[in-house]
């Protein structure tokens, strides 16, 4: 289910478990959450404009923005307790 951004380790192939690990927004969010930080800014690394994927972006008017995008930049910040 890699068009849905579901992405199932294995013990072989391109999703086993030794590779680099993707990610989606939501994904990311659930990696982050539970270490007590809070995602501040994301940051998309977007192909150049006049590749195949940045002119499917555009053609899509943005709208599969998240499945073009060839990396996040996350900014975590820890979560201060309520006083």
């Amino acid at each position: 289910m890699l068009l849905l951004g579901q992405f199932n380790y294995g013990k072989s192939g391109i999703l086993d478990r030794t590779h680099l690990r993707f990610f989606t927004r939501g994904s990311a969010r659930a990696l982050v959450s539970p270490t007590g930080m809070r995602v501040t800014q994301w940051k998309a690394r977007m192909p150049p404009v006049m590749s195949k994927s940045g002119v499917a972006n555009l053609l899509t008017l943005h709208l599969l923005r998240d499945f073009f995008t060839m990396g996040f930049l996350i900014a975590t910040q820890k979560e201060t307790p309520a006083a």
